[in-house]
């Protein structure tokens, strides 16, 4: 009988252990991929302007890396920002500045591609969780930067930056044009609209066959942000009223939850399942507990 109430005991704290499982299960843990700590084995040919290291075609880095080839299909990646006028969007060439005109529409293309060579690892050529991350600034006084963020988990480095100069002689606001945020590719992705929210904000996901941040390497799967923005001429008064809020936002951390990192995810989960154990193992001890005084209760009364 006793043998019979542990095996009950044993299995009901299996099962309360168990039972987060398939919880877990069903969310990605953040895991160390080999690119994390290997060493990179092509040599640089330079340093773009953000710090990252450039490399020519004839020797591409052997991890996942964003815009970081100097001679390639598209020729120097480290300027993959470019802005053109709506009247003008064929002419797509990367320039360090622009002069913007008052009441008019421009077209911005952040464009993208996975240089981690062919011949490498599949599974480590993927660049993952990728991000596009836009600050379009609201005024332009003199002289103002676009300027845009790739970011990836398991890339080296992690993010590369670029950015364009927007000048004007007069004072303009400019203003995201509603719908026109989409990305290009030749792949399954393309055309699908992003949400602006995210894409000026903390970075909308992108993706070679989903949007859910997954980008394969090569020219093949390489592909371009766009969205447009519109000019409207200001006076210095106004002007100076937006560049003074721009530089104090009201904080949204006080009204918005904030993200738990995979770390803390992971601690939480790991905690509950340690919970579950050892509320487990209290039954087992207690019914153990009491069974030992049962018997020594009946040994008693047999003497």
């Amino acid at each position: 009988m006793m043998r019979r109430v542990l095996i009950s005991c044993f299995l009901t704290a299996l099962i309360l252990g168990m039972s987060v499982l398939p919880a877990l299960a069903s969310e990605p843990v953040a895991t160390t991929t080999e690119s994390d700590d290997a060493t990179p084995t092509a040599v640089p040919v330079g340093t773009a302007e953000d710090g990252r290291s450039l490399y020519s075609v004839s020797d591409p880095p052997s991890f996942p890396v964003f815009n970081s080839v100097i001679d390639g299909e598209f020729g120097d990646e480290q300027y993959f920002v470019t802005i053109t006028p709506k009247t003008d969007s064929a002419s797509s060439a990367a320039t360090a500045t622009i002069q913007l005109q008052p009441d008019s529409v421009y077209d911005v293309k952040v464009h993208y591609v996975n240089d981690c060579a062919p011949q490498a690892i599949r599974s480590y050529a993927y660049a993952n969780d990728t991000k596009v991350r836009v600050a379009l600034p609201a005024v332009v006084g003199d002289t103002a930067n676009l300027v845009a963020t790739i970011s990836a988990s398991d890339t080296t480095p992690k993010s590369v930056s670029g950015q364009v100069a927007l000048q004007s002689t007069t004072p303009l606001s400019l203003e995201y044009v509603d719908g026109t945020a989409r990305i290009r590719n030749n792949n399954k992705t393309d055309g699908t609209s992003l949400p602006a929210t995210e894409l000026f904000g903390q970075g909308t996901p992108i993706g070679t066959q989903s949007l859910i941040g997954i980008v394969l390497n090569g020219p093949e799967n390489a592909g371009y942000i766009e969205f447009e923005f519109r000019t409207t001429p200001i006076s210095a008064t106004a002007l100076e009223s937006t560049a003074a809020e721009a530089e104090n936002p009201t904080s949204q951390s006080e009204t918005e939850p904030t993200t738990p990192s995979a770390e803390e995810d992971q601690f939480d989960r790991n905690a509950i399942i340690v919970a579950a154990i050892a509320c487990g193992l209290v039954i087992v001890f207690a019914v153990v507990k009491t069974l030992r005084e049962e018997r020594q209760q009946n040994s008693f009364g047999r003497r």
